[in-house]
């Protein structure tokens, strides 16, 4: 698909909440594009790119974008502490739930928000910020959703696509879907019509796993998962017995 084609999608959906989407067909990163020009966009717009060259996740960690993904970064202003944040971090979390189970697929999370389907990650997201003094000025969310891309042969027992579970589920057909979702949620949020966080704290996995949460470059934790609170913690005990509990603002890179 070419990026012409994606837009004329895109623009027949009658998207309400979405502001600014802008596609490209080849670009470095969506994240780093998003980071370098929110000024001139937007709350609420999204950058969509077909292929990714240098595409990262947490922890500047190589992401594969080929073509037959969906990479994308939504922005959000949202001018508050991040204490006060917490749900926008599960918007696309949700989405990316719902819009599976349109396809009869069930998906659970692994803290913080990877996606997973059958413990194999079909999602990963980024969220990068920048502070005004004590409050969140800017957030990048940033997303790659396994669709009709290949999985690297060293990855394939960690990552699944779309595709594989059933071939009758198209790109074009998922953006779709997944984009309405967005919009929804997005309105829901909005208007406080929705818990995010009580919702999507019902699919989290890995209670009893082992788990290293780190911040920028250094470990700062590890220790067997407890618990997932319900204001979106996680709680950890190491092999000394000390339980720490962090919340999601706390292991994200701040620009």
């Amino acid at each position: 698909m070419k990026s012409q084609k994606l837009k004329k999608l895109i623009n027949s959906l009658s998207l309400k909440e979405l502001k600014d989407i802008l596609i490209f067909d080849t670009i470095d990163s969506t994240n780093t594009y998003v980071m370098e020009n929110h000024e001139e966009l937007e709350s609420c717009s999204i950058v969509i790119a077909l292929e990714q060259t240098d595409g990262r996740g947490r922890y500047s960690r190589e992401w594969n974008s080929s073509r037959g993904g969906l990479w994308f970064t939504l922005l959000l202003k949202p001018e508050k502490s991040i204490e006060d944040i917490l749900d926008l971090y599960y918007i696309i979390p949700l989405s990316i739930i719902n819009t599976l189970k349109k396809f009869y697929i069930s998906a659970d999370l692994k803290w913080p928000n990877d996606v997973l389907i059958s413990k194999r990650k079909i999602a990963g997201i980024l969220v990068e910020t920048k502070m005004l003094k004590k409050n969140v000025e800017i957030m990048a969310i940033g997303c790659g959703i396994n669709i009709e891309n290949e999985i690297p042969k060293e990855l394939s027992t960690k990552a699944i696509n779309l595709k594989s579970i059933d071939k009758r589920h198209s790109y074009e057909k998922f953006v779709q879907e997944f984009l309405r979702e967005l919009d929804h949620v997005i309105y829901m949020n909005q208007n406080n019509l929705v818990d995010l966080v009580k919702v999507t704290q019902g699919y989290f996995t890995g209670i009893g796993e082992y788990y290293e949460l780190w911040n920028n470059d250094s470990m700062i934790f590890s220790g067997k998962i407890m618990e997932i609170t319900c204001l979106g913690e996680i709680v950890l005990r190491n092999d000394s017995g000390e339980i720490r509990k962090f919340s999601y603002g706390e292991i994200f890179d701040k620009k």
